[in-house]
């Protein structure tokens, strides 16, 4: 039921999934000088971030570099946030007639939902060479705290936040308590959801130390 890297399919799949979230990100660039959006508002959305992240931890998978033993935990996290953007806009960014449409705008329909779609397939159904410790999934959640405090302190500075449900000049700083709390606690059921869900296809911690411990001993033999 499960793929392995390597494989021609994950390749490719892995490929389009690159394709799908660079080349939105490429097109939103492009209309950049159209627009009139700084260059630093839109790279301070939550979703640009997310899918130029989970396009380099695809690339750095792709090219075959070596993966240090923190990696399971950076493509974990990566994933995470990825599948959140998706999960997030459809709850609370899409108008009501977008939610279960197709008939969206090229970058929504790769940002928002294909690319999480195929990097949630691609977490669940693709197993891993290294294991990933779900202990240690409380460390994804650094990222998006931090996140939300640049939002609030570039609000503070210019006047400009991302997303309406982070804005204190709608809300009231009272305001953001649940909008911003509601926000949170989803991501904390998202992270640990995407770190359990590791356990369908990535093998646990044990499986690798029983396998390098018979691959020491098979080489001292040899020896």
């Amino acid at each position: 039921m499960f793929f392995t890297e390597g494989r021609i399919g994950v390749t490719v799949w892995r490929v389009v999934a690159v394709m799908l979230a660079l080349g939105a990100e490429t097109w939103n660039l492009v209309n950049l000088t159209f627009s009139g959006e700084r260059l630093s508002e839109h790279f301070g959305y939550f979703t640009v971030q997310s899918n130029v992240l989970f396009a380099a931890v695809l690339i750095w998978m792709l090219s075959g570099a070596p993966r240090p033993a923190w990696f399971p935990q950076f493509r974990g996290a990566a994933t995470a946030y990825i599948v959140l953007t998706g999960i997030i806009y459809a709850v609370l960014l899409a108008e009501p007639h977008e939610v279960w449409s197709w008939d969206i705008s090229f970058t929504n329909l790769a940002h928002h939902r294909i690319v999480p779609i195929m990097a949630a397939l691609d977490w669940i159904l693709v197993t891993s060479p290294r294991a990933l410790r779900i202990r240690s999934a409380w460390t994804w959640m650094l990222y998006p705290i931090a996140y939300l405090a640049c939002c609030w302190l570039r609000w503070g500075v210019d006047g400009w936040v991302p997303y309406p449900f982070l804005d204190p000049a709608i809300h009231g700083v009272a305001g953001l308590v649940p909008s911003t709390g509601q926000v949170l606690i989803a991501f904390v059921v998202g992270i640990y959801a995407v770190a359990f869900t590791s356990k369908l296809s990535h093998p646990p911690p044990e499986e690798f130390e029983d396998a390098d411990a018979a691959d020491d001993h098979a080489t001292a033999v040899t020896r």
